[in-house]
C-alpha cells in the first residue's frame, strides 16, 4: 500500500500527484479515517489539510479528482470551503463530512454546490458515495467538454441550444 501525502508533502517546487483527493478536517484521526476510505474506494492519492485555509494553499498547487471537508473547522469552515471551490473549482466535487449532522446543514451544503453529504457516524457510506459522486463529477466534465468542442451539436438547428 502506498503511503499517503500530507499537504506539507504538496510544497511550492513540487506538484500533485495525478489522480488525488483533498481530505480536510481539522481532527487528525477523522482525516486518516476518511483518507483510509479514499485510498480503499477509489485508489487515489490521498493529501490532508487540517482546515480551510490550508485546503485552498493545496488546491493552488492543482486540482483534486475530489475533495472530503469537514464542516466545523477554525479558519475557513466547510460550507466555506465549499463556495469557494464551486466558485473557483467547478469541475472538483466535495463532500461535506460533520458529526454535526442534521437534515437543514445537508440542504444547505447541496444547495451551496456540494456534491454529497455524508454524517462522520455513517462515514463508511463513503465507500459507497465516492465512486458514484466521481463518476456523476467525471460524467458532467465529459458532457461539459463535447458541448465546448466542434461536434453534431454546431452543424445542425441544434446549435442555438448551446450554451
Amino acid at each position: 500500500m502506498q503511503a499517503m501525502c500530507s499537504i506539507e508533502d504538496v510544497g511550492a517546487e513540487q506538484t500533485a500527484p495525478a489522480g488525488w483527493a483533498l481530505v480536510v478536517d481539522d481532527n487528525a484521526m477523522d482525516r486518516l479515517t476518511a483518507g483510509t476510505f479514499v485510498k480503499r474506494a477509489t485508489g487515489l492519492h490521498v493529501l490532508y489539510a487540517a482546515d480551510g485555509k490550508e485546503a485552498l494553499k493545496a488546491l493552488k498547487q492543482g486540482t483534486p479528482s475530489i475533495v472530503l471537508t469537514d464542516m466545523l473547522m477554525p479558519k475557513i469552515d466547510g460550507l466555506e470551503l465549499v463556495d469557494d471551490i464551486a466558485i473557483n473549482y467547478p469541475i472538483v466535487p466535495v463532500i461535506l463530512m460533520t458529526s454535526q449532522g442534521s437534515e437543514e446543514i445537508a440542504i444547505e451544503a447541496l444547495r451551496r454546490g456540494a456534491a454529497s453529504y455524508v454524517p462522520k457516524r455513517n462515514i463508511e457510506r463513503l465507500m459507497e458515495v465516492l465512486p458514484r459522486v466521481l463518476a456523476r463529477a467525471k460524467a458532467t466534465v465529459g458532457v461539459r467538454n463535447s458541448t465546448n468542442s466542434s461536434s453534431i451539436w454546431t452543424t445542425t438547428s441544434f446549435s442555438k441550444m448551446t450554451p
